[in-house]
């Protein structure tokens, strides 16, 4: 059942994992604010601004144009990857059930959620409990 929850409902599992998927998105970007060094020789600028070439000359086979630019979408699309796997796990945390509050204090008379009782023999079961006897039906 989807609807609005109380404060009291989410657990500190709950809380938490928006402000670490914030951080790692911040991270992931922050890394593409960085400039890098390409093969140990060759020094590009900042991926999001595109990974321009700080000196032109090639060294070896490695064409500075060309390589840094490739190396600079690539660090764009592993931010962009992180970012995006940061942004599911937090909103899959966020939005799965998880053990309740009160099934943690070891209050199961109220507890709000419940589930099949897969275990038991039938009916309803609190989420941390895997009795008959909890179910309030």
């Amino acid at each position: 059942m989807l609807g609005v929850r109380t404060q009291k409902e989410f657990t500190r599992g709950q809380k938490l994992m928006p402000a670490i998927a914030l951080f790692i998105m911040v991270l992931a970007i922050g890394w593409t604010l960085l400039p890098f060094e390409f093969a140990e020789g060759v020094k590009c600028g900042p991926a999001i601004t595109g990974g321009k070439a700080k000196n032109e000359e090639s060294v070896g086979l490695i064409i500075p144009k060309i390589d840094c630019r490739n190396k600079a979408r690539s660090r764009l699309l592993t931010s962009a990857l992180i970012s995006l796997a940061a942004a599911a796990a937090g909103t899959a945390v966020v939005a799965l059930q998880q053990i309740s509050p009160q099934c943690y204090l070891g209050n199961h008379d109220e507890c709000s959620y419940w589930w099949a009782n897969l275990v038991g023999n039938s009916g309803l079961g609190c989420q941390c409990e895997c009795h008959e006897s909890s179910s309030p039906y």
